[in-house]
């Protein structure tokens, strides 16, 4: 199996590599967290009155965002990637 690396609800990517059989779709805990970070700072605007979205909408896009993950096998965090990453 070709391991790709895509990132969480990118729809695109997502529709690309699905056309190919055995393929192995992986995203970096890393990834998960900001994109569930993200999700929660959308939900703590709107509950506070301040977000762009209303509280409604920010809890449906942090349960697609949830649900796209499940999709997903998870990388665990490694620290030599991340000193990678970062340099």
């Amino acid at each position: 199996m070709l391991p790709v690396l895509i990132e969480p609800m990118n729809g695109g990517y997502r529709a690309t590599v699905a056309g190919f059989p055995n393929l192995s779709v992986h995203a970096a805990i890393v990834v998960a967290s900001e994109s569930l970070k993200g999700r929660l700072h959308a939900i703590r605007q709107a509950d506070a009155g301040k977000g762009r979205a209303r509280l409604e909408v920010a809890y449906s896009d942090f349960l697609k965002t949830l649900k796209g993950l499940a999709s997903y096998e998870l990388l665990p965090y490694e620290l030599t990637a991340d000193l990678l990453f970062q340099s």
